[in-house]
């Protein structure tokens, strides 16, 4: 009994003093050990123990040295992120000027043309107050924000999307009266 305890301590002995345990070689000669441990040799066989645990701890220390060096020599390669220059400017405002067109207050109806026979062929024609340019429109055509929905005999009705809420807004003819002082 007290032989094993012996042998038990020289293996712990063993594998704190390398640090390692499992490998092939330690299991070698702790088996060595074990035996002379058995027929009695305990003297003996801790020296045997004590030199197999320096040469295993020096080969250790050689190793973990050859390891750090090799740590050292390793190249760390640092992730490079690029970006292409298609995206939006998150500066610009998302209200494009150029596509919004004229509001409906700087439009005035100057003519209605309507077509009895076929419907779908009536025309409008709109100026705008600012600059003069002229539209025609028929019915389902838009202009900026505005579509224009129906066609009456004096009158065009319109559908104004400001951001996903939809209005409907009527321009009328002016009466002659109402244009001469």
């Amino acid at each position: 009994m007290a032989r094993n305890l012996v042998a038990l301590g020289l293996l712990t002995a063993f594998s704190v003093a390398t640090g390692t345990t499992g490998l092939a070689q330690n299991r070698t000669s702790v088996a060595a050990a074990t035996l002379r441990v058995a027929a009695g040799d305990s003297t003996r066989a801790g020296a045997v123990l004590l030199d197999s645990v320096r040469v295993t701890s020096s080969r250790a220390n050689s190793i973990s040295a050859d390891s750090a060096r090799k740590a050292r020599e390793v190249d760390v390669a640092r992730e490079a992120f690029a970006y292409g220059g298609g995206g939006r400017d998150p500066f610009v405002s998302l209200i494009n000027s150029d596509k919004s067109g004229p509001e409906i207050g700087e439009l005035q109806l100057v003519g209605v043309y309507e077509n009895l026979q076929t419907p779908s062929r009536s025309v409008v024609v709109l100026r705008e107050k600012i600059g003069g340019k002229r539209h025609k429109l028929w019915a389902g055509d838009r202009l900026g924000r505005l579509q224009l929905v129906q066609i009456r005999p004096k009158d065009a009705v319109f559908v104004i999307q400001d951001f996903g809420i939809e209005r409907r807004e009527t321009l009328s003819l002016r009466k002659q009266e109402d244009a001469t002082p």
